[in-house]
């Protein structure tokens, strides 16, 4: 009896042992727990704050530099005649800077505003073959110069969506213009379509032109990230990355898959809506 009742001591003990254990677990794991919610409330606030200064930033950045356009622009109207080759030279310097700063800001104003203009309350029904159609119209110019081809599969059937119409009309316009942009030296065929799948309807915008190398396909969503030089291809390195925010912004995802000198498509993810009532038509710009 006396061997039994100090098996069971021991038992006890060890099992007391063990929940004393869990338990310390148990609340490192809780304040664990409760400091990452502090540091990721931080870090939102943190975001929102850079947002805000970037779009401030850009914003307040353009009054003068439209100072500085319209004065060079007056300069190089009045005094070119007195200018000799050098000095031609160099107003050209100028302007080019000038509009490159200018697109710079314009994009990153457009990145801000995703957030910014970005809320619950923006977000509409959509039926997203009504944004391609507006894009398309708006893109009619270069659509016509490249003489591309640009069609809309299974058009009849496209989904409905909720989300906000400008920033979609932007997250389409971006990756149609960029298909026109890197055609290469075939005349560009572009093809738009979608399929549904379990909560989620996933669109792509499929093109025949250079193609991304597979070391590239992740980084090209990066901010600031250009694979080619100014001189091949304009651009700031902020479109692919004001189109990968919107479509987190709308609880998707976006990738691309591409062959470097067969085409590229890229596909991104919109959730399904549950109960559909008309949608909203998006109107042209």
């Amino acid at each position: 009896f006396s061997w039994y009742t100090n098996k069971i001591r021991k038992h006890n003990e060890a099992l007391q042992a063990y929940n004393q254990k869990l338990s310390n677990e148990i609340n490192q794991r809780k304040n664990a727990e409760q400091q990452l919610n502090e540091y990721n409330k931080e870090l939102k606030r943190s975001n929102k704050d850079l947002e805000q200064f970037a779009y401030i930033a850009s914003h307040d950045l353009k009054e003068p530099l439209r100072m500085i356009n319209a004065y060079t622009s007056m300069l190089k109207k009045k005094y070119s005649d007195l200018f000799d080759e050098r000095a031609h030279e160099f107003m050209g310097y100028v302007v080019d800077g000038v509009g490159r700063m200018e697109q710079l800001i314009n994009s990153l104003l457009d990145y801000s505003r995703v957030s910014i203009d970005g809320g619950v309350e923006n977000l509409k029904l959509l039926n997203v073959r009504d944004i391609v159609e507006v894009v398309k119209g708006n893109l009619r110019f270069p659509i016509t110069k490249n003489s591309a081809t640009v069609n809309i599969e299974n058009a009849d059937n496209f989904p409905i969506v909720k989300a906000n119409q400008v920033q979609m009309m932007q997250l389409l316009q971006n990756l149609i213009s960029n298909a026109l942009k890197f055609k290469g030296h075939r005349l560009p065929v572009i093809n738009i379509g979608f399929s549904t799948k379990g909560d989620f309807h996933t669109f792509y915008v499929k093109d025949n032109g250079i193609g991304i190398s597979k070391d590239n396909q992740e980084k090209i969503f990066d901010m600031l990230t250009r694979l080619h030089t100014k001189e091949e291809y304009e651009g700031t390195g902020i479109g692919l990355a004001t189109v990968r925010k919107i479509v987190e912004r709308h609880e998707g995802r976006i990738w691309v898959e591409s062959v470097e000198g067969e085409g590229s498509t890229f596909f991104f993810t919109l959730p399904k809506v549950k109960s559909v009532v008309k949608p909203v038509m998006a109107a042209a710009n």
